[in-house]
Formats: C-alpha cells, sequence, structure tokens
C-alpha cells in the first residue's frame, strides 16, 4: 500500500470517471481522516456512492452520507453497499430495531440499497 489508501469510492469506478479523496497515513504527514474535509470530498462531485465492505472507519464514512441525506442536507442520491452478506445486517438492524422504536422513518430504511454484483450497482445508479 505504500503507505496510502484511496476511499473506495473513488478507486472504483462503475459509469465513468474516478473522483475521490485520498487519504494518507504516513507519520509526519496530514492526516485527514477527521477533518471536514474529506467529508466533504466524499460527496462533492459524488452522483452515487458505492461502499464496499470495511472496518469502522468505513461505517463511519457511510453512515455520514446516509446522515446527510437523511437530513436533507445533500440531495438523495443511490447509496449502494455493495456485497449483500456484510451489509444486510444494518439493513435488518434498522428494521427491526430502528424502525420499531420510532427513531428513523420507513423512507429512511430505503436510503441503503444492496448490490451483490457490479450489474446489480450499475442498475440502481441507472434507475436513480
Amino acid at each position: 500500500m505504500n503507505g496510502k489508501t484511496t476511499n473506495d469510492i473513488g478507486r472504483y469506478s462503475l459509469l465513468g470517471k474516478v473522483e475521490g479523496a485520498e487519504k494518507v497515513f504516513l507519520s509526519g504527514r496530514r492526516n485527514r481522516e477527521s477533518d471536514l474535509e474529506s467529508k466533504v470530498m466524499l460527496v462533492k462531485y459524488s452522483s452515487a456512492s458505492v461502499i464496499m465492505p470495511g472496518s469502522f472507519g468505513t461505517l463511519d464514512e457511510a453512515f455520514e452520507v446516509v446522515t446527510l441525506v437523511q437530513t436533507g442536507k445533500l440531495e438523495r442520491f443511490p447509496i449502494i453497499g455493495m456485497d449483500g452478506d456484510f451489509w444486510e445486517y444494518l439493513r435488518r438492524f434498522a428494521q427491526e430495531t430502528m424502525l420499531s422504536e420510532g427513531v428513523i422513518s420507513p423512507k429512511d430504511v430505503e436510503i441503503i440499497h444492496i448490490a451483490n454484483t457490479v450489474d446489480d450497482a450499475v442498475e440502481i445508479i441507472q434507475q436513480a
């Protein structure tokens, strides 16, 4: 990795030009991981967000984008979790726990789409 990774949404292009925000994890260099600038770059040039399975940082960024759409601060666009096995638990948690507790609305559950193949993700994006 040479000390560098790229946001998943910037690394994978489904329908064209790749845009993304680079994160640098070398000691002595600026780490924008918690900066607002990095969060803004996640969505600034995006027409969709395709999220690969990952760890807490991935979930943080995914929930940030979902929250921006949920609160109306970002125009609704496709948010797609790739690999249904990974994301299905979160969808069930949203439906069975968050919705039943009344902390989200039924339309909030529909914010995240799940795709198992690139073709599925492309279809979701094209239908948006």
